[in-house]
């Protein structure tokens, strides 16, 4: 048996190649290839990290999951069961939260657990974006629960590889770049499959369609999402809101309605997140991956760190029409018309409801507003 772990990175399609796999659990042991189902309802492998170091340190999507310590230990002992029982000709393990600092144990006993279910080969799947696109999907996730825009910055991409080179073998570190034009068929499954499963390839038409996930939002849904947070959660950065969630999946809806294209950075902030990215040379000597459009010979050191707040505007480009025409809609939407109890207990408190807002925001942005 042979064992493909894959480590994402984030933002390069992770939830939609689970939801597909999970979904395609009996498609894929008929071939020989096992994709074990998480734990307690679970989309990711994220059990294998449990108990390795501090809850503290695990990602934040994970921190409010019950801490069972036994959950691990009991789902290394019902995958070996699996194992021993279909015996298949590859193992698929999935968790984008693996692309991270780990501590110096996790991996080598990640290793011998593996191999003690009999695995002679282990390869590590890895997909990456260009720097500047992955700070721009990560801002699109951090306005999800946090009114503060995150601010430009790159990944620390060796230092997260290396470790795998250093325990797995350097020759069992796949590292793909993640662009649809880089990607077989433009598609991260069909890549996967193509790449780290040539056993699932005769049944790739078959493989299950996920459908829409974590789609993206314009600009100007962005900006109205973020001034949501700012109204009613000012002081619960981080924490995801169940009105916020929605309104994220209404601007997505109202977006493909009147058709907004997907946000842009602003030239200067894409060009300077690129050359910091000082790991790409690195990556392009070590692993054969170059990122397009990037003059690799302007590449430094980011400046020293400093404390800037940044307005999304100064990030992303913004069209003022477009963003009034969008909170026009979003005005006689489901979201904004239906009155629930938190606006009643709101407008009690002397607060504004959903409706409210939205009608002040209109009118701030018909006279251009910014803020």
């Amino acid at each position: 048996m042979r064992t493909v772990l894959h480590i994402g990175s984030p933002k390069t399609g992770t939830t939609t190649l689970q939801r597909c796999l999970l979904a395609s659990k009996k498609t894929l042991r008929a071939l020989g290839v096992l994709y074990p189902r998480p734990p307690g309802g679970e989309k990711t492998h994220a059990v294998l990290l449990r108990g390795l170091f501090h809850p503290e340190h695990m990602p934040r999507i994970e921190r409010h999951r019950p801490a069972d310590p036994r959950a691990r230990e009991r789902f290394l002992d019902e995958l070996g069961a699996e194992i021993a029982a279909s015996r298949p000709a590859a193992l698929v393990l999935s968790y984008e939260g693996f692309f991270r600092l780990l501590p110096t144990a996790a991996l080598p006993t990640i290793r011998r657990q593996l191999e003690s279910f009999g695995t002679k080969e282990i390869t590590i799947a890895a997909y990456l974006r260009r720097p500047s696109e992955y700070y721009l999907s990560a801002l699109q996730q951090s306005l999800k629960a946090s009114a503060t825009p995150k601010p430009p910055a790159t990944e620390n991409l060796r230092a997260v590889l290396e470790p795998y080179g250093d325990v797995f073998g350097e020759q069992s570190l796949r590292v793909r770049r993640f662009h649809r034009e880089s990607l077989e068929e433009g598609d991260i499954i069909s890549d996967f499959v193509r790449n780290f499963l040539p056993e699932a390839a005769p049944a790739r038409a078959e493989l299950a369609k996920p459908g829409r996930v974590n789609e993206s939002m314009s600009a100007e849904a962005m900006d109205i999402l973020r001034r949501y947070r700012q109204n009613f959660h000012p002081d619960e950065d981080g924490v995801f809101r169940r009105g916020s969630t929605r309104l994220h999946r209404q601007l997505s809806e109202l977006d493909r309605h009147l058709g907004l294209p997907r946000p842009r950075l602003r030239p200067d902030v894409a060009e300077a997140i690129d050359h910091q990215a000082v790991d790409l040379p690195w990556l392009r000597e070590r692993h054969g991956v170059e990122f397009r459009g990037i003059d690799y010979g302007k590449i430094a050191p980011p400046p020293p760190v400093t404390a800037i707040t940044h307005q999304l505007e100064d990030l992303v480009v913004i069209d003022p029409e477009a963003r009034r025409a969008l909170v026009e809609a979003l005005a006689a939407s489901p979201w904004a018309t239906e009155f629930p109890w938190r606006d009643l207990l709101r407008l009690v408190a002397g607060g504004a409801s959903r409706r409210s807002w939205v009608a002040r925001l209109a009118a701030e942005f018909a006279h251009g507003g910014r803020r």
